[in-house]
């Protein structure tokens, strides 16, 4: 009856050592399992995290870039515009101070003859400045005799020549010309600077 039990009782032992070996096979391979599967999302999660890192890092050194590009421009397009403002600024001093009667007499021939030829009239009136009444006297015999003068307050070199009935006018003053070449250098400095064609017809 002893030797029964205790056959029974082994096998039960062994039944149960059986299956404890099992369980702890089954639960280790699900340990790995939940550990390879942890470590899959962890490599996911981290490369996830460098990518964003990475966009980050990107972008931001690309707005540093394009900071230091705009701050660069913006210092070059001061100091040109600087450099453009004082060139004219002396141009128009010496304009204005040009005391050799001779050369001013033939600066201010020619831009009376280049507006006179720009108008589709022989009937013209011309304006200019009383400061520059003694070059026009002193020139007139090289015009037309039918051109009618008017006076006006402007500066030395102002030469507006119109139709008697107003129908079309140029200005073709010193002051003016150097504007016009003022807004070319201006456009061409764009352009250069900005690699794009400005109109003719727009300011800066």
């Amino acid at each position: 009856m002893q030797d029964h039990a205790g056959q029974l009782l082994a096998a039960i032992r062994e039944t149960a050592d059986a299956e404890k070996d099992a369980i702890r096979a089954e639960t280790e391979q699900e340990i790995a399992e939940i550990g390879a599967r942890t470590e899959a999302q962890i490599e996911q999660f981290r490369d996830e995290a460098l990518a964003r890192l990475e966009d980050q890092l990107r972008t931001e050194s690309e707005c540093i870039v394009g900071r230091a590009e705009l701050e660069m421009r913006d210092r070059l397009i001061h100091e040109k515009n600087e450099a453009l403002r004082e060139v004219f600024e002396l141009a128009g001093k010496q304009i204005a101070v040009m005391d050799d009667f001779e050369t001013s007499k033939e600066v201010f021939k020619r831009l009376i003859r280049e507006a006179i030829g720009g108008i589709d009239s022989e009937a013209v009136r011309l304006r200019i400045s009383e400061k520059d009444l003694p070059l026009w006297e002193s020139l007139k015999r090289d015009f037309p005799s039918s051109i009618s003068v008017e006076l006006c307050d402007g500066p030395k070199g102002t030469v507006i020549v119109e139709t008697n009935d107003g129908s079309q006018s140029i200005d073709n003053s010193i002051e003016t010309r150097l504007e016009m070449a003022r807004e070319v250098m201006r456009r061409e400095l764009a352009e250069l600077l900005f690699d794009v064609e400005i109109s003719g017809e727009e300011g800066t």
